[in-house]
């Protein structure tokens, strides 16, 4: 904590001195307390600079809020950010929505998860294959590897979503999907890995 207290002192005392603080400085103060688990307080300072015109910042140290506040469980905060900056026209990128997805994923929320790819798809930040397989993770984890499969095949997939979804039809005893899987694979030119063609031998042998 006394680190962060002598950061924090510093901050003030730049303040104080009437020196604005840049981007860097925002966004060192702003990582540092929030990998610190001091989010709260990163938000104070740093918005509170922000918004009394002291300091524009970019995309970057609005995502250390967003994800210091996702790690906090604090999503409406979170989301409440992603609207702040898009009022100071600084729009939310690739990282911002992938933070947000990755929280959305981890809570199985999965109706919220697919809107926010949505609005990915309809916005100029597209999904990236990090987005898609954040997803198709969650299904797979929450035992839904049915939906994981009718979502991976309205997308252009990588060979590890495909292995992903061969191992979570497999663990669910769907066989015959897995097999219709690993033909689509095959059709596309990929190949499994050792372990999974082990794992699906096996179980059609057993």
């Amino acid at each position: 904590m006394k680190k962060f207290d002598a950061a924090v002192q510093f901050w003030r005392n730049m303040l104080d001195k009437g020196i604005r603080p840049d981007n860097k400085a925002c966004g060192a103060l702003a990582v540092g307390l929030c990998d610190g688990g001091q989010v709260d307080l990163a938000y104070e300072l740093v918005i509170g600079v922000i918004s009394g015109g002291l300091s524009e910042v970019s995309t970057l140290v609005y995502n250390a809020l967003i994800s210091g506040f996702c790690r906090a469980g604090g999503i409406d905060k979170a989301l409440a950010i992603v609207s702040f900056m898009s009022r100071t026209g600084c729009k939310p990128d690739l990282v911002t929505y992938n933070v947000l997805l990755n929280y959305c994923c981890n809570e199985f929320m999965f109706e919220e998860a697919v809107k926010l790819l949505k609005k990915m798809e309809c916005s100029a930040t597209e999904p990236d294959v990090y987005s898609y397989n954040q997803l198709l993770k969650a299904f797979c984890k929450a035992n839904h590897p049915d939906k994981a499969y009718q979502f991976m095949v309205t997308k252009m997939v990588p060979k590890v979503t495909y292995k992903l979804i061969i191992g979570a039809l497999v663990r669910e005893n769907k066989l015959s999907d897995a097999c219709r899987v690993w033909d689509q694979m095959m059709e596309k030119g990929l190949t499994l890995d050792r372990g999974i063609s082990e794992m699906l031998i096996n179980a059609i042998k057993s």
